[in-house]
């Protein structure tokens, strides 16, 4: 019992660290992130003898809207996922294990 405790506490300290990083750090990342992405997308074209502004703009419109509708989905998925959690944390003893979680789920 003592190390179901222990991996119960040490499970509810990696969610709330998850949720304790500040919003401005993640932004920094996504913009790292946005920055590498078109460096590599610059790289590939270079490559294969294609400059990124020869790209019709029909295709880069179409391309913007398939990112921006799956970032859309991700994004919700996230949010619900985590709202999700939150709730069954409310809802099970501080005894409870994840994986004894996961078992009376039935997942």
């Amino acid at each position: 019992m003592l190390s179901l405790r222990g991996y119960a506490k040490k499970v509810r300290a990696e969610l709330t660290t998850l949720c304790v990083t500040p919003m401005f750090d993640l932004q920094e990342s996504l913009n790292q992130l946005q920055v590498e992405k078109e460096t590599t997308s610059a790289i590939l074209a270079e490559a294969q003898g294609t400059s990124p502004g020869q790209k019709g703009e029909e295709d880069r419109s179409d391309t913007e809207k398939a990112w921006k509708c799956w970032q859309e989905r991700v994004n919700l998925r996230r949010r619900i996922c985590r709202d999700m959690w939150r709730g069954c944390l409310e809802i099970v003893d501080k005894d409870v294990s994840r994986d004894e979680f996961w078992v009376a789920i039935n997942l």
